[in-house]
């Protein structure tokens, strides 16, 4: 007997999707996926643009940049119900609040990216 749960609903045991958030988009569209499913092909056409201007920021070094795109990708990522890269990015925005070293921010802006990836991957 396989007890391995499928990729979908062990990514949901830990915290990538967000059961809670993935109900309420279904809410909102009469129980189906569609409305979800849109909004998260949304989110992959502006994923890159996203991680470039992490990735730009990271090279100037603008604390207040990667604060302000982890702000805008939190609120994505949260819509979209992907629980764990949602709070991943509210890490960045609090450490770069805190002016804590561009190096430590930028760990937290690779682990944001493979948090993401693992969401994507999940939903496939």
């Amino acid at each position: 007997m396989n007890t391995k749960l499928p990729k979908f609903h062990q990514a949901v045991a830990v915290g990538i999707i967000d059961s809670q958030r993935l109900l309420e988009l279904r809410e909102l569209d009469n129980g189906s996926t569609s409305f979800a499913m849109d909004l998260i092909e949304d989110f992959i056409l502006q994923k890159n643009e996203f991680f470039l201007e992490l990735d730009t920021s990271l090279n100037k070094k603008d604390l207040n940049g990667l604060k302000k795109t982890a702000h805008k990708l939190k609120s994505s990522l949260a819509n979209i119900a992907a629980g764990r890269a949602s709070k991943a990015c509210a890490k960045i925005e609090k450490e770069a609040n805190a002016d804590i070293p561009i190096d430590a921010v930028q760990v937290l802006v690779e682990n944001l990216k493979q948090e993401i990836s693992y969401f994507l991957n999940s939903i496939k």
